[in-house]
């Protein structure tokens, strides 16, 4: 693209050579290719600011550009809003001639053309202003700095929106986050209240079966000794019996 610039500057550097007529063919020729070359406006801006006579050409060139929807191609089509931006006013009826959407578009690329295309339409007759189609005139009537500034406010309003949600969400994570924690804690004191009462239980039947056990060892140790306590009392007895039996046989004989 830089050696096609240089070129294309040496051309115009001949201007002997490139007479208004040459440059206006060539540009004719340049129009009709397809698609349109990338650098086609700025050859067209250059042969203007060489010759200022081919205003009413180039103003031909670009409504048949209009035809050719150059807006299809974007290099074009900023290089053609440019070229509207620097022949005004005479390009105010190009620029008429452009659909809504792309009227709309030229002015986001060019802001300062809207204004004056205005009070050139305001300047019309009434009937010259009715054959204008409603929906340039509202571009034309609305201001695309006040649109951007609406949407700017648009787009802050629904962004702290949307701050406000999120923190309205974190707000809501944060209260389950704390009353699941408090349930963990209730549970978790439930749990340790259940388990010293499990101990406390646990406790109170080992010493039940303690207080049974030591119950039970006195019951044998009072049986053992009232066992014992019998056969005491009944050793005597039987030792008195064999005595008197000696007895008895000794006085028989």
């Amino acid at each position: 693209m830089k050696t096609i610039i240089k070129a294309t500057n040496l051309c115009f550097a001949e201007r002997p050579v490139y007479t208004q007529e040459v440059l206006a063919v060539v540009m004719q020729h340049l129009m009709e290719q397809s698609p349109l070359p990338t650098l086609l406006m700025r050859t067209v801006l250059q042969s203007l600011a060489m010759y200022p006579r081919l205003i009413g050409f180039v103003m031909n060139i670009m409504q048949r550009l209009i035809t050719k929807q150059v807006w299809k191609q974007k290099k074009v089509w900023e290089g053609f809003v440019r070229c509207c931006q620097r022949t005004k006013p005479q390009s105010f009826q190009v620029l008429l001639q452009l659909p809504a959407l792309q009227l709309k578009n030229a002015f986001e690329i060019c802001p300062d053309l809207r204004e004056p295309l205005l009070h050139h339409v305001k300047s019309f007759t009434p009937h010259q202003r009715a054959h204008i189609p409603k929906a340039i005139m509202t571009i034309l009537e609305r201001d695309p700095l006040e649109e951007q500034r609406q949407q700017q406010r648009a787009k802050r309003l629904e962004e702290e929106r949307q701050v406000a949600q999120e923190k309205l969400y974190q707000q809501k994570l944060e209260e389950e986050r704390r009353i699941q924690q408090e349930k963990a804690r209730q549970r978790q004191h439930q749990q340790q209240e259940e388990a010293e009462a499990a101990a406390k239980e646990r406790q109170l039947q080992e010493e039940r079966e303690q207080d049974a056990a030591a119950h039970r060892r006195r019951q044998m140790e009072q049986e053992e000794a009232q066992r014992n306590l019998k056969q005491e009392e009944q050793k005597p007895r039987r030792t008195t019996g064999g005595e008197n039996k000696t007895r008895q046989g000794d006085t028989r004989q």
